[in-house]
């Protein structure tokens, strides 16, 4: 099995050993047969991770598009001006291909906030963000594809490129947020009226997330060829 090609500031998701998520972190250093990462972000993380205990890391290659899952021992915690643990790299891990290119045709309604250039979007919580909701242009809007990567979606205004976005798509399914930027626009007359096919990259999406988001993309996949 070859080695996993570990990069510094890559981002990891730590997971208990039941698949309990913990929070993310990124990875700041390399050993000889350790990793250093950043103490995980996220509300569970607090009290969860005990010494020499267990964990299960998602390791996420951006330049590869895939995914690494494996098991680690956790050598030690580190206690710096940024909190450290330092686990065991694996002898063993499996291998999952990524799959952002599958997209389907669906039509879903979007309450859309444009979030202002001077705030970091990738570091503020949900939470916060709802909090902040009142002060933040609101659009409603529709989309006309969706993929683990981005969504397509018709806007009545023109965004520029790299505008930040938190959206929420309003259906059961999706109970949770996502945060993005525009990555394209088209301008398309139709009926006499200007609007404006936005395409939106996806951004900070945790495993689970997009897991989430495949799967529903395949349930409309089979509903669209059962229809045919």
């Amino acid at each position: 099995m070859m080695e996993i090609d570990f990069k510094i500031n890559a981002k990891v998701e730590v997971l208990s050993i039941d698949n309990q998520k913990i929070g993310n972190g990124k990875i700041q250093d390399l050993g000889t047969d350790s990793i250093f990462i950043s103490y995980p972000s996220g509300e569970q993380s607090v009290g969860m991770i005990g010494s020499h205990e267990i964990l299960k890391i998602l390791y996420i290659d951006d330049e590869s598009h895939k995914v690494y899952s494996f098991q680690a021992e956790i050598i030690n915690r580190i206690h710096d001006r940024i909190p450290l643990l330092e686990i065991k790299k694996p002898t063993q891990y499996e291998l999952i291909q990524r799959r952002e290119s599958v997209r389907v045709n669906v039509i879903l309604d979007l309450l859309i906030y444009i979030i202002p250039q001077e705030i970091d979007l990738l570091s503020i919580r949900e939470k916060d963000i709802e909090m902040l909701m009142k002060y933040y242009k609101k659009i409603k809007a529709y989309s006309f594809d969706l993929s683990a990567g981005g969504i397509g979606v018709v806007l009545k205004e023109r965004q520029i490129e790299g505008t930040q976005l938190f959206f929420y798509i309003q259906n059961n399914y999706f109970k949770e947020g996502f945060k993005g930027k525009v990555a394209r626009v088209i301008e398309n007359k139709r009926f006499g009226k200007r609007l404006y096919k936005t395409g939106i990259q996806l951004l900070d999406l945790d495993y689970k997330t997009e897991e989430q988001l495949i799967h529903f993309i395949f349930e409309k996949m089979r509903e669209n060829l059962r229809s045919r």
